[in-house]
């Protein structure tokens, strides 16, 4: 499997979705490969859950499976993430070995186990 990892928020909107209509139809191409989305909330430039909004927001996105992946526990970040269309809500774990179990077990669930109707 191919992860991309972006460094902000907008570099995130701008590779998904595009800025114009250039990019949207590269989009349109790394989307359709795409089985899983893993976003932090704490994003600069511009914050997860308006990440997750606009990804929601947009049909070429709004089915893609999303996982909020982040180091906050905050019941309010849980609520607002949910509302905003998280399919998953796991927070971090601090040491290293309990982490990349953590995304093992995402991994597994996600791309083995759960079955998503085609796009």
């Amino acid at each position: 499997e191919t992860v991309h990892r972006l460094s902000d928020g907008q570099a995130a909107l701008d590779f998904l979705l595009g800025h114009d209509d250039a990019s949207r139809a590269a989009a349109v191409t790394v989307v359709a490969g795409l089985q899983l989305i893993l976003l932090d909330l704490k994003l600069p430039r511009v914050d997860g859950l308006e990440v997750l909004a606009r990804l929601r927001a947009d049909p070429l996105t709004a089915r893609i499976p999303i996982v909020v992946l982040t180091s906050s526990m905050l019941p309010d970040d849980v609520t607002a993430s949910y509302r905003a269309g998280a399919n998953s809500f796991v927070v971090k774990q601090v040491h290293y070995e309990s982490h990349a179990a953590t995304l093992r077990e995402i991994g597994s669930y996600w791309l083995r186990l759960n079955v998503t109707p085609s796009r």
